[in-house]
């Protein structure tokens, strides 16, 4: 229960990330009807899942409680994660959030959403200190949901309804800045984990990093 009511906190705040405001207002009332949520409080739910959820919440994995209730075959922290992530990063939302940049100016925009996830999701390559199991899973993750956003399979989304128009489908994350920021942000990724290795001195994290930086190099150059 208590794992249940924290993923559902969790899927409030995220809804924050791209999200928009809509005001129903008569003719006569000035101001928009629809607003995107502000930068501030955008980059605000970024922080509180990288602080809450992707910092390996300790509290979670009480082993006396843990021992009583889950076989060493679950991973509810892990899956917790995981699905977090795949929302955050997903088709749908990365692309409205690159059309909401073109009409709103100061808009919270994916670059600087990467940037954010990475300083929480990768704090590791600037602190030198050994990356936990469940950390190694959630940045591995990380690498494989970035690498998906250059493929070739149009971008999932629901439908855009346009008042007197039959419904269209949203834009094809293909032909937005999506594939073209992730592309960025993994090659700057895997500069800084080359960076990283020399000095990563836990075994296990060191073969943890290679595998990453070999994952991203094969996504940005697939033979």
């Amino acid at each position: 229960q208590a794992v249940g009511q924290f993923n559902r906190y969790i899927g409030h705040v995220s809804r924050n990330i791209g999200g928009y405001y809509e005001t129903q207002k008569s003719v006569e009332q000035d101001g928009s009807v629809y607003e995107v949520t502000p930068k501030a409080v955008q980059k605000e739910a970024v922080a509180f899942i990288n602080n809450q959820l992707f910092a390996t919440p300790t509290w979670m994995l009480d082993p006396k409680i843990l021992d009583k209730i889950s076989s060493p075959t679950g991973d509810q922290l892990g899956s917790l994660q995981d699905n977090a992530l795949g929302s955050v990063l997903s088709s749908a939302r990365l692309t409205r959030m690159t059309t909401a940049s073109k009409r709103f100016p100061n808009s919270y925009d994916i670059a600087e959403l990467f940037s954010d996830m990475k300083k929480g999701i990768f704090s590791e390559l600037s602190s030198k200190k050994a990356i936990d199991g469940y950390r190694r899973g959630l940045q591995k993750s990380y690498v494989e949901r970035m690498s998906a956003l250059l493929g070739n399979a149009p971008a999932a989304g629901g439908l855009t309804i346009t008042v007197g128009f039959p419904a269209s489908p949203g834009p094809d994350a293909r032909k937005t800045d999506v594939p073209s920021v992730v592309r960025a942000h993994l090659s700057s990724l895997r500069s800084e984990i080359q960076l990283a290795l020399p000095a990563t001195t836990d075994t296990m994290s060191k073969y943890h990093l290679m595998d990453l930086s070999e994952r991203i190099k094969n996504a940005l150059d697939p033979k």
